[in-house]
This record gives C-alpha cells, sequence and structure tokens, in this order.
C-alpha cells in the first residue's frame, strides 16, 4: 500500500466523497471504513440508491465519508445523477475520492477515470484518485510508476494524487492516508447548476459513446488478430513452397496493418467530430498506440518466419519492385521503405482501377478463418508488366484485361443461369427458391462492371476512329462498335430480368425455354465478339509499346514495403547471376551500377516481365 508523508494534527472532521463506477469497490471501502454493512453492486446495476454519510471509525484522526451510487449505473441513471449532484453539493467537501478498480491495461484506469471526471473537471484540484484491488499486479511497484506515467502524458500540466490498496491492507493505514489528503484540502461547497451537471453528463454520454466504440475496437482487433494467427498456423502446416510461402508471409503483415487502419479510419470518422468538439483525444491515441503495439509485435513474429529479412538493405527482394498502377520494375538504390513516386511524369488523369498491390495470392474469410488462394495467371498480368512510356496505354492494357475477366464472369454466370432454367425438372423447390432474383442481381453486378470500365475507355479515348493496317480485322469505329455490344448487353439484361423467364418451375412451358436458349445464344455471341475485339485492341496497344522509350513510369504514389517482392527468377534475370547470394554480393560491393546503366541503355528491347 502507498504511504504518505506525515500531516499535522487537524481541528475539524472533513469531508470525502466517494465516487467510482459500479462494481470498483466503493461501497466496499466505505463499509471497511465505517464498520457499515451496506450492500454493493456488481456488473451494471449499482445497489447503492441512496446517499450515506458515515463516521469513519478507524485511524488516527476523524473524518466523514459519503457513498454515492455508480456513476455508470444502466439502472434509475437520473435518480442516480441526483443522488451524486446531492452528495457532490448539499455540503461543504473537502476531498473527492475517485475509487478505480487496477486493471492491467493501464490506458482503462486512465479511460475509468476520464468518465468520472466529467462532472467534476472544474475541481480537479479536490481530486484523489484511489485504484483498488491492487494486489492484482504482479509487479505492484513498477505498475504505480506507469499508471502515474500513463495520466501524466495524457495530462502534461497536472499533478496527480494516488491511493493504491487492496481489501487485504490494513484499514486504519488506508484511513490515515486519506485524511493526510483531507486535511490539505480546505472544505468547500460545490456549486454545479443543474444546467452544467446536465451538460456534463450529456458530454459524460458522448464519452460513453466514444468508449464504446472504443471497446469495440479492441474486441475487433483481437479478433483480427485471433483470425491471422491461425492463418499462420495454417500456412506453417502447409507443404507451400519457400518462395510463395515467404509472399503470403509479407502479405499478411501488410492485410494485417491494412484492416487495423480501416478500423482506426472507420473510428475516427465516426467520432472526429464529438472528440474535437470535446477536446479529447485520448481514445484516439490510445487506439493508434494499440495499433502500432499490434503491428509491431505481428510484424516481428511473421517477419522472422520469413526465408529473408523485410529489413535487409542488401537483399534484391527488398530493393526491387514493382509499380502496383503500371507494374514498372524499379532498383530502389537510396531513400527508405514509405511512400514513393513511379518515374517523374505525373498522370494526366487521376482516374485509377487497379491501384492495389499486386500479390500472387488474395485471401478470403470462409467461417471466420482467413484461407489464401492463388489467383490464376491471366494475361492480365503478363501484360501489364510492359514497360512503356505512355501511362495511358499502360491503363489500356489493363483496362482491357479487367474487361476480358469481367466477360468471363458473365459467361461462366450465364452458364449457370442455363443449367438452372433447362434442369429445373431435377432440381427441388427448396433449392431453386429465391434463385432468380440472385441470379439478376449477379448478373446485374457484372453488367454494371462492364458499364463502369466502358465509360473509363471513353475517358481515354481507346476507341477513337482510326485507320487500321489493312491486315487488321477490324478497320471500323471502334467506339461504335463497342456501343453496339453495350447496348445488346443491356437489352438482354432487360429481356432476362423483365420477361420473367428466370421463373424457376416445373411446368415451364417449352417455348419458355426455347426463349432462354434464344437469349443465352445472343448474349453468348455478344461476349464473344466484344472478347475478340478486346483482343485485338490488347494486341494492338502491346505492338505499339515496342517503341518507347527509357521516359518510364506512370508518376503515381506507392508505398514501397507494401509491395510484394518481385519473382526471383526476374531478379536473377534483371542481374544476369544464378543465385540471390550473388546478387546481394553485387548490391553490397555497389557494382550494380553498372547493370543499371546498362538496362538503361538497353530500355527499349529488354523487358522484365
Amino acid at each position: 500500500m502507498a504511504t504518505t508523508n506525515s500531516s499535522p494534527v487537524i481541528s475539524s472532521n472533513p469531508v470525502g466523497v466517494i465516487i467510482g463506477n459500479t462494481g470498483a469497490g466503493k461501497t466496499t471501502l466505505s463499509n471497511m471504513l465505517c464498520g457499515t454493512n451496506h450492500e454493493s453492486g456488481s456488473g451494471r446495476q449499482s445497489k447503492t440508491r441512496q446517499l450515506f454519510e458515515n463516521p469513519v471509525n478507524c485511524g488516527s484522526y476523524p473524518f466523514k465519508v459519503v457513498d454515492t451510487p455508480g456513476v455508470d449505473s444502466q439502472v434509475d441513471t437520473f435518480k442516480h445523477a441526483v443522488l451524486l449532484k446531492e452528495a457532490l453539493t448539499g455540503t461543504p467537501i473537502n476531498t473527492i475520492f475517485f475509487v478505480i478498480k487496477y486493471d492491467s491495461r493501464f490506458d482503462n484506469i486512465l479511460l475509468d477515470y476520464l468518465k468520472l471526471l466529467t462532472p467534476v473537471e472544474k475541481y480537479s484540484h479536490k481530486i484523489v484518485v484511489m485504484i483498488s484491488h491492487i494486489d492484482l499486479s504482479k509487479s505492484s511497484n513498477s505498475d504505480k510508476k506507469e499508471i502515474n506515467d500513463v495520466f501524466k502524458e495524457e495530462y502534461p500540466d497536472k499533478s496527480f494524487n494516488f491511493i493504491f490498496y487492496s481489501e487485504k491492507d490494513d484499514r486504519s493505514e488506508i484511513a490515515d492516508i486519506m485524511h493526510s489528503y483531507l486535511f490539505k484540502m480546505p472544505a468547500e461547497t460545490l456549486q454545479i447548476s443543474d444546467e452544467e451537471f446536465n451538460l456534463n453528463f450529456n458530454i459524460y454520454e458522448m464519452k460513453a459513446k466514444i468508449k464504446a466504440a472504443y471497446d469495440k475496437f479492441l474486441r475487433e482487433t483481437k479478433q483480427i488478430e485471433d483470425d491471422y494467427t491461425n492463418l499462420i498456423k495454417d500456412l506453417n502446416k502447409s507443404d507451400i513452397n519457400t518462395q510463395e510461402k515467404d509472399e503470403i508471409l509479407h502479405m499478411s503483415i501488410v492485410s494485417f496493418k491494412n484492416e487495423l487502419e480501416a478500423l482506426t479510419e472507420q473510428f475516427i470518422g465516426t467520432h472526429g467530430a464529438n472528440m474535437q468538439e470535446l477536446e479529447s483525444y485520448g481514445f484516439a491515441v490510445m487506439m493508434q498506440k494499440e495499433k502500432i503495439k499490434l503491428c509491431t509485435e505481428f510484424t516481428t513474429n511473421v517477419s522472422a518466419m520469413m526465408s529473408y529479412s523485410l529489413l535487409d538493405t542488401t537483399d534484391p527482394r527488398n530493393m526491387i519492385k514493382r509499380c502496383p498502377h503500371c507494374q514498372e520494375v524499379w532498383f530502389k538504390v537510396t531513400g527508405c521503405d514509405g511512400s514513393t513516386s513511379c518515374g517523374k511524369r505525373p498522370m494526366n488523369r487521376a482516374y485509377d482501377i487497379s491501384g492495389k498491390t499486386f500479390w500472387r495470392f488474395t485471401f478470403v474469410r470462409v467461417e471466420r478463418r482467413i484461407q489464401w488462394q492463388k489467383i490464376e495467371e491471366t494475361n492480365a498480368r503478363n501484360n501489364s508488366q510492359l514497360q512503356t512510356n505512355n501511362p495511358q496505354r499502360s491503363e489500356v492494357i489493363r483496362i482491357v484485361s479487367e474487361l476480358q475477366r469481367t466477360l468471363r464472369q458473365m459467361e461462366q454466370l450465364l452458364g449457370d443461369i442455363r443449367a438452372h432454367s433447362v434442369s429445373q425438372s431435377q432440381t427441388s423447390r427448396e433449392e431453386t427458391r429465391g434463385y432468380p432474383e440472385r441470379a439478376v442481381l449477379e448478373f446485374r453486378h457484372v453488367y454494371e462492371q462492364i458499364g463502369t470500365l466502358y465509360e473509363y475507355i471513353k475517358t481515354l479515348g481507346v476507341f477513337q476512329r482510326r485507320r487500321i493496317n489493312r491486315e487488321r480485322r477490324y478497320a471500323e469505329d471502334f467506339a461504335s462498335r463497342f456501343h453496339h455490344m453495350y447496348m445488346e448487353l443491356e437489352q438482354l439484361l432487360a429481356s432476362i430480368k423483365n420477361s420473367g423467364i428466370l421463373q424457376l418451375r416445373a411446368d415451364m412451358e417449352e417455348r419458355r425455354r426455347e426463349h432462354i436458349q434464344h437469349i443465352a445464344f445472343r448474349l453468348h455471341h455478344t461476349l464473344r465478339r466484344l472478347d475478340e475485339l478486346l483482343e485485338y485492341t490488347l494486341t494492338d496497344n502491346m505492338s505499339q509499346s515496342a517503341s518507347d522509350t527509357k521516359g518510364v513510369g506512370c508518376g503515381k504514389s506507392f508505398v514501397w514495403k507494401d509491395q510484394p517482392a518481385v519473382e526471383e527468377e526476374k531478379i536473377k534475370e534483371l542481374f544476369q547471376v544464378k543465385t540471390i547470394e550473388e546478387i546481394k554480393e553485387i548490391i553490397r560491393r555497389n557494382d550494380y551500377r553498372q547493370m543499371r546503366a546498362e538496362y538503361e541503355r538497353n530500355i527499349d528491347s529488354r523487358r522484365f516481365t
């Protein structure tokens, strides 16, 4: 138990008011000091529904304490507020004792203090903080110092009075320490108007909502931490090769950080205005601390499982990265791992549909468990890595590849629709119930994707009227062709949605089945023609990229450390060596400068894809 310096003898009986949350130990403390047996509360319901002013019957000096209802009680809230105001203003008091239960998360102790402070903030000079249940601490001396540091960090210009105690301590010693503070503070009748008190309780409610959101944040971060911990356990049990394991581990670090940042941004977006109004940023600061702590711990633990260190400045896997926007390969000679830009040519348009980091895997949650899935290799990956000094053409290559993937999704969905519609006699009514609506919604989603991409294509001027070589298959206006097929898709979707042909009924007429097959044929034919058009556009843009000069880069920003490592085979090809260790030795000797000069001289013909 904490001790204080001896105090002079006093000549009157001072009064202290005990305030605390339900279950913190207010009534237990009052009973222990006064020899009374008032019922204490637990959970969210306070048992103290009237004020008790009792003389202390232990210790060296006489004084009185007033026990109050729990500030956070969810029952008879208004009555408790009235009682609390009466305790604070009804009689002259010397000291306000805040009773706060010990918590190994010291930030929670500070949060409880902030809640108790709201109604009496202008009398903070009369407050003594009593930390109960200190016997729960495994290292009480160091914890006492750290708790004081947490409070000083939040209020650097204030000094705090602390008493640390437990029910096992001698009650006379506790009484004497409390009395030493009572003696130092003159009796005073607190002046708190009804309006001010109500305002303070409104402020408390605002803070309570922020606190509830913070508690939710802690729960969700714990769940995210558990999810990624299980992911790492599953990964370690798998037989995946080293390079892929490294990428998944690196990806988990980035994804974990991004999920925590998303939670933080959501909290700030929801409660930032209230925190600004209250000039109370404690929750936001604690949230940032928690996020940094979790990210640091997770990064340290996971990076230790990788075959190479993410902090090794001589490892080419850390020094060679792709731009996530245009897939240009860059070699970092100097600089930090933070935000950088791809080349020195800014884009004329800021519209970007593929700014996500390019990984070979993706994470999905299945029954609250994160699983990794390998992304199928497509033309999009190979083509998007072509180096080009024309950022717009890089966008064309990427947008066309995106359209091709969307068309494949639509083809697959179309196959599902035909299968469900034609073979409905083999499907039970329960299995097919609601399928038409789901199919149309999915179809609409894919169709809207095509619409968005089409509008973007028009802004790029991809399909402007131009003459093409005679050997080219298409010598007409690309924009007209695309628009015609786009409108046909829209018409077909309307037919599917409005005619009710997706009604899966056992008595479906033969002509309705024929109607489905007819629309499916038209749609399939339209998609194929559109795919051919896109394939030509992709090939045409790729052929034009061969004339690019070495003025490379799209000019967009990205975070270097968040990008995955380039494939080892590509790195070894770039350095023209056989092992990563050889590359590390080259980097240590700074011999890469000659390699870089050679790369720049041959950039027109040399492609690192």
